[in-house]
């Protein structure tokens, strides 16, 4: 009895065996997911979710988009085409640089949610990979400052720039990506919308209690489309374009000493790249 069992067990595997053998040779395949359950069993769909999250990895094979978390301290921006540059129908402030409005095309990315401030900074220095700020200007440079360590760092050049978002694992981000996380696809004016509210940015004659610089994050109603904030106004921010001659550095957003026409989306700035002010930081992207 037990032979005849064990016969009757050979007979069925030789049987599977061949019958996968000739699947194969047809050109099909046996549909299992990457659970190693055929896709037609009770319970596949939930074991493949199941997988799909313990691992980042679709039962594909593809790497799943992840979207940043709050301890990335970034947001994503999305592949596609956006407006960029003035449009002089709706804004009477376009400067020639800014122009002419056209549809760029711009890979996905992701960018600070906020500016670079002085305690990340810190961090950059003690690590021995930052150098330090200028300390002097105005009065207004951070880094001197007590009670400023949620403030953004300014007063740093291009380079120390450059290096603090190599040190966090990022990258300058170029004028092209930094301005279509500042306005979106729509072609806005302003991060916040087409109209200026002065209840949305620090800058020059907001009223807002800063004499300077604001902490960072503290005009959630200013966000951009994507989520940034600070977009206008508080510092200037460092990009990796050169500007015209190939001897100034391009930077964005306006800062605290500015008038809110300096602050649109499309505004464009160009200094030397040893600049230190106190109206000037940065944001990494990658």
């Amino acid at each position: 009895m037990k032979k005849r069992t064990w016969r009757l067990s050979f007979m069925v595997s030789v049987a599977f065996c061949l019958l996968s053998l000739w699947t194969i040779a047809q050109g099909e395949e046996i549909p299992l997911s990457a659970t190693g359950m055929e896709e037609t069993s009770p319970g596949w769909q939930e074991a493949q979710a199941e997988t799909e999250q313990k691992t980042g990895v679709d039962t594909e094979g593809q790497l799943r988009a992840e979207e940043p978390s709050e301890k990335d301290g970034m947001v994503s921006v999305p592949a596609g085409e956006f407006i960029m540059g003035c449009h002089e129908e709706v804004d009477s402030e376009c400067e020639e640089d800014e122009k002419p409005q056209r549809q760029v095309n711009v890979p996905a990315f992701q960018i600070d949610k906020t500016e670079v401030t002085v305690e990340a900074y810190r961090q950059c220095v003690d690590a021995k990979r930052c150098t330090l700020p200028d300390t002097g200007g105005r009065g207004s440079c951070n880094w001197a400052l007590s009670g400023r360590e949620r403030h953004p760092i300014n007063c740093i050049d291009w380079k120390q720039a450059e290096a603090f978002c190599a040190w966090a694992g990022k990258r300058l981000p170029t004028s092209t990506e930094w301005e279509k996380a500042a306005r979106g696809t729509d072609g806005r004016v302003y991060p916040s919308g087409e109209a200026w509210d002065i209840t949305k940015a620090n800058v020059y004659e907001s009223y807002d209690g800063y004499k300077d610089t604001a902490p960072v994050g503290s005009f959630p109603a200013g966000a951009s489309p994507y989520g940034a904030l600070d977009m206008a106004g508080n510092v200037w921010e460092w990009t990796a374009d050169w500007y015209r001659n190939g001897e100034t550095r391009l930077l964005r957003g306006g800062s605290w000493v500015d008038l809110p026409r300096r602050a649109r989306t499309s505004r464009r700035l160009g200094t030397v790249p040893g600049s230190r002010l106190d109206d000037i930081g940065v944001r990494c992207a990658r």
